[in-house]
C-alpha cells in the first residue's frame, strides 16, 4: 500500500487524452520537453529510491521477527528433545560402561568425552540452523537424537550380545595373514 501511494496510481490516468490526436510515442519521455523529461527522471528516482528503502526496512524487520520467532519455536522443541536427550545418552553410557571393562580410567573418560562433543556440537549447530531459518525448528532441536539414536541402539544391542564395540581383530586379521604369506613367499625362495 505504501508503494501505491507513493506512486499515485489513481491519478496515472483520471482522464482520456481529447486535445491531441497524434499518436504517443512508444517511449513515453519523448513525447515531453527537457526540462519536464528531467523533472520525471528525477521524480522516479527519488521515488524508487524511497521505496527500495522501504523495501531494505520492511526486510530487515521481517527477518529480525521472523529470527525472535525462531528462538522462541527452536525452545518449545528443545524443551522436550532435551528429555529424550537423557535417556538417549543413558542408552549410550550404560552399555559403554559394560562394554569398556578394561582400560582403566582414561579410555572410557576419553569415550564419554567424544559422545559429548558429538552431542553439543550437533545440538549448538542444529539450533544455530533452525534460528537462521535455514532448516525447521523441530529438525534442528532434534538433529542430536537423531545423530545420538542409532549410536546408541547399536552400542545397547552389542552390550546385550556381550561383544566389544568394535572387533579388532576383523580389521587387523586380514592384515597380518597377508604379511604372514609374503613372509612365507619370502623365506621360501
Amino acid at each position: 500500500t505504501s508503494i501505491s501511494t507513493n506512486l499515485s496510481i489513481k491519478n496515472l490516468h483520471t482522464e482520456n487524452d481529447t486535445i491531441q490526436h497524434k499518436p504517443i510515442d512508444s517511449i513515453v519521455l519523448n513525447n515531453f520537453n527537457l526540462e519536464e523529461k528531467i523533472s520525471i527522471l528525477n521524480s522516479a528516482i527519488t521515488k524508487s529510491s524511497r521505496i527500495l528503502n522501504t523495501v531494505n526496512n520492511k526486510d530487515a524487520t521481517f527477518k529480525s521477527t521472523r529470527k525472535s520467532l525462531n528462538l522462541y519455536e527452536t525452545e518449545f522443541y528443545n524443551r522436550v528433545a532435551f528429555s529424550f536427550s537423557c535417556l538417549i545418552l543413558f542408552f549410550i553410557g550404560a552399555p559403554l560402561g559394560s562394554i569398556i571393562r578394561k582400560g582403566g580410567f582414561g579410555m572410557p573418560m576419553i569415550i564419554a568425552i567424544c559422545v559429548y562433543v558429538v552431542y553439543f556440537f550437533s545440538n549448538t549447530f542444529g539450533r544455530n540452523l533452525a534460528e537462521e531459518s535455514t532448516i525447521t525448528a523441530f529438525l534442528g532441536s532434534w538433529i542430536s537424537i537423531m545423530i545420538m539414536a542409532p549410536i546408541a541402539f547399536l552400542l545397547t544391542r552389542r552390550a546385550t550380545q556381550d561383544k566389544g564395540i568394535f572387533n579388532i581383530d576383523s580389521f587387523t586379521q586380514p592384515i597380518i595373514n597377508f604379511f604372514k604369506r609374503f613372509k612365507k613367499e619370502k623365506s621360501t625362495i
